[in-house]
């Protein structure tokens, strides 16, 4: 064989064989070299602008699809048995409808369902915050809400009243559309709200931009400070059917920001 033809050929697999390595890197290698080249473009372009991040950058799956949402089925005649303490009448086949029986009450709508209760123990332990949230998640869990599917805590507190926020997690991730909200006063007296939806199941998934993509693309106000990074779930319009994946950046100043994850544009 012609020698010069032969090192040509050589030549020619060795530029193939590195070209095979590169796109092995860059497609199947999510924390290796190029992305640490990229982390590090990233945060040089934010502290350039006077952009500190103070969160911890979550990982996350590159393929996630939307979710579907669905209306969430509850035993009402359970719940109902739950804050009356005892048998109550619920039409059949009534979608919508508000039980009032002395102080206590109890509300189904096509957003909401809430409830005034009596909370056990909460007017004595109205001054011991982690026993008194205990309590509440207590009762969350016999509306079917388990304190690993739900996400937040006490939100405002006065000597009357305290107020818990709640967010719903799929998977790890939060709906951001699914939310509980709890006041407790010091008499013992729960008024609690709920969703009347839930996730169905989750869409054909897509590739995901990276949380240092999105903070690269989002217009985030020079000399800003990143107090939290999450990942999770959100209706782009009021109706709609399906969560999208979002980042929801939360600055120092209390402000959040959600952006599209498939392609970085602000909500």
């Amino acid at each position: 064989m012609d020698w010069s033809k032969a090192k040509t050929i050589l030549i020619i697999s060795f530029l193939l064989i590195n070209l095979f390595l590169f796109l092995t890197i860059m497609l199947s290698d999510s924390g290796g070299i190029l992305q640490g080249k990229y982390i590090e473009y990233a945060e040089e372009y934010l502290g350039s602008k006077g952009i500190t991040i103070h969160a911890k950058i979550p990982k996350h799956s590159s393929d996630v699809g939307k979710i579907v949402y669905t209306p969430r089925e509850y035993d009402t005649s359970n719940i109902a048995k739950i804050v009356f303490g005892k048998e109550v009448s619920i039409p059949d086949k009534e979608n919508l409808f508000i039980i009032e029986i002395g102080t206590k009450s109890m509300e189904l709508s096509d957003k909401e369902l809430y409830i005034v209760d009596e909370l056990p123990d909460a007017k004595k332990l109205f001054g011991n915050d982690k026993r008194l949230e205990g309590v509440l998640y207590s009762y969350l869990k016999k509306l079917g809400y388990k304190k690993a599917n739900i996400n937040g805590g006490m939100i405002e507190e006065s000597s009357s009243s305290k107020e818990y926020k709640y967010t719903v997690k799929y998977k790890k991730a939060l709906v951001f559309d699914l939310s509980i909200r709890a006041q407790v006063d010091n008499e013992g007296m729960l008024t609690l709200s709920v969703p009347t939806w839930d996730v169905k199941k989750e869409n054909e998934k897509k590739e995901l931009l990276s949380p240092y993509q999105v903070l690269v693309m989002a217009n985030i106000p020079n000399e800003s400070t990143i107090e939290n990074l999450v990942f999770g779930y959100k209706q782009f319009s009021e109706g709609d059917l399906y969560g999208n994946p979002i980042w929801q950046v939360t600055l120092s100043d209390g402000k959040s920001m959600y952006y599209n994850a498939y392609t970085g544009e602000e909500l």
